[in-house]
């Protein structure tokens, strides 16, 4: 019984010499009269999911008298160590008071002279050993027998209280440093929107534009993107009347639709030399995804699901495949390719936008569209654009449709309003933006690195407590060897007054009266 070598004063024993160890039960529970509010406290393991102190008084439901006479949970007293052995195995608390649980525990009642606390840590710090003693198919459960027998490194008395003090001081010093990291997340997400709006209201390239009075003016940008908008059009008309063999009639240039012009009576002023102009002219493919869900495939060629989306990044880390008929059949109408836009309109990742990778080549699931800008619009400045509170606040939010699944239509997304600047100052703005995205993913994987040394650093804490590493030894102390001798005689004690022979009535002679 050796797990690793510990101090010479230290004991190994197991739950089952120094502590009684007690189950719990359950009454009928579609009874009411089994429970009370203000009956005897009874956790379950649920009551223990997401608990964070050391101590529990009540859980959510209390047992009546009948309901504790009619199950065979029992009432345990004060400083009992509640630990759970199914449902998950390992959530521990001590009792604050008199308790009962439910069956999913194994409760330790310690004897004299244990620190409640100093076990809690151990068995904390022993999930994975706890499951490997455990037995079970749908799920494992330690049974009272395994738990008799889960091994503990009993430490001198004293030196158990110096080891939880020292644990808890370092335990709270990482507690701190986890809710110092925890406020970064908020404080970059706040960070990155502020970036995107200052980015589209035109603050970012404030000195460049200074500097730069005589670019081309958007309106101008905007006019020959509109016509050869008309010509591409012009050319696809021709393209089908050849294909029939046919003249195009008289009149046909007629049918061309130009796009709904941008309503921008409510949208924010822009700065001197920008215009608005709609998605659906400032992209010359815009495409709706399959609406179908595909064939899954262990390889072959990749199609992208939403969940797969972040703002500004397509995380390919588990991308799904298909296969070669079912990638050409959902790419008849568009192959998408590396730079297009991704964005997500249905779902609960709706309103995101991504690039397609260089070098990469994909299919479409479903709840996505791709876009393609004409070749004078940077497609980075329009995703960032997509990404920013502008569209998701004051466009999508208004126009989300379904509550199952929520969807904005292709047809609202067509009509989204983009800010244009010059196709100079486009670029300056997709680099600033980078820039500062850039530096945004640098503390958020500093952030990552610290709360994953936290954890660790956790970790090595309890692994010295419990190899006598935390704290020194005192030679004063009163050796683990007799401090376990002196539970098993109590033990021992309690168990002879416990079975104490109940005295035979002494048959009386024939003719006596008792």
């Amino acid at each position: 019984m050796i797990r690793w070598d510990i101090p010479d004063s230290w004991k190994w024993t197991n739950a089952g010499e120094i502590a009684e160890v007690v189950g719990g039960g359950t009454p009928p529970s579609k009874d009411d009269n089994n429970f009370t509010s203000q009956g005897t406290p009874w956790i379950t393991p649920a009551d223990l999911t997401g608990y964070q102190d050391a101590y529990i008084a009540r859980g959510k439901r209390s047992l009546s008298e009948v309901g504790l006479a009619k199950s065979s949970a029992k009432v345990l007293p004060k400083g009992t160590v509640l630990y759970t052995s199914r449902a998950p195995i390992g959530y521990c608390a001590i009792a604050e008071n008199p308790i009962a649980t439910n069956q999913g525990f194994k409760n330790l009642v310690l004897g004299d002279d244990l620190i409640p606390e100093f076990v809690r840590h151990y068995l904390l710090a022993s999930k994975e050993y706890a499951e490997s003693i455990s037995s079970g198919t749908t799920f494992k459960e330690l049974s009272a027998s395994r738990m008799k027998g889960f091994e503990i490194p009993i430490a001198p008395t004293k030196e158990q209280r110096r080891i939880v003090a020292k644990i808890e001081a370092l335990q709270e010093r990482s507690r701190k440093a986890r809710e110092a990291l925890s406020e970064v997340g908020p404080l970059l997400e706040q960070f990155r929107q502020s970036l995107l709006a200052a980015a589209f209201r035109g603050d970012l390239t404030a000195d460049w534009r200074a500097e730069n009075p005589d670019v081309e003016p958007a309106s101008q940008l905007l006019a020959r993107i509109r016509q050869e908008r008309r010509e591409r059009w012009e050319q696809a008309e021709l393209a089908k009347y050849e294909a029939k063999g046919k003249k195009p009639p008289k009149g046909w240039k007629e049918k061309y639709q130009e796009p709904e012009p941008v309503d921008d009576s409510e949208l924010p002023e822009l700065p001197e030399g920008w215009c608005w102009g709609a998605m659906e002219e400032l992209c010359t493919n815009i495409v709706d995804c399959p609406h179908s869900t595909p064939k899954w495939t262990d390889s072959g060629k990749l199609c992208v699901r939403t969940t797969e989306f972040r703002p500004g990044r397509l995380d390919l880390t588990n991308a799904r495949f298909v296969s070669e008929k079912t990638f050409e059949e959902r790419v008849a109408r568009l192959t998408p390719e590396p730079g297009d836009i991704l964005y997500s309109r249905e779902g609960g990742i709706l309103g995101i936008a991504c690039q397609i990778p260089d070098d990469t080549q994909l299919c479409l699931g479903q709840r996505m569209m791709v876009m393609r800008p004409t070749l004078e619009i940077t497609a980075s400045f329009v995703m960032n654009w997509l990404n920013s509170p502008y569209v998701f606040l004051d466009r999508v939010k208004s126009k989300i449709q379904g509550a199952a699944s929520p969807h904005i239509n292709v047809g609202e997304v067509k009509r989204f309003p983009v800010p244009v600047p010059s196709s100079l100052e486009q670029a300056r703005i997709a680099i600033a933006i980078q820039e500062g995205m850039e530096l945004i993913d640098n503390v958020e994987q500093h952030q990552s690195f610290s709360e994953k040394e936290l954890v660790r650093l956790d970790q090595s804490i309890l692994a010295k407590a419990f190899r006598g590493e935390l704290v020194p030894q005192d030679p004063n102390d009163e050796p683990a060897s007799v401090l376990l001798d002196r539970i098993r005689e109590q033990r021992e004690a309690a168990g002879k007054k416990a079975k104490k022979p109940v005295r035979r009535k002494r048959k009386q002679p024939e003719g006596q009266s008792s």
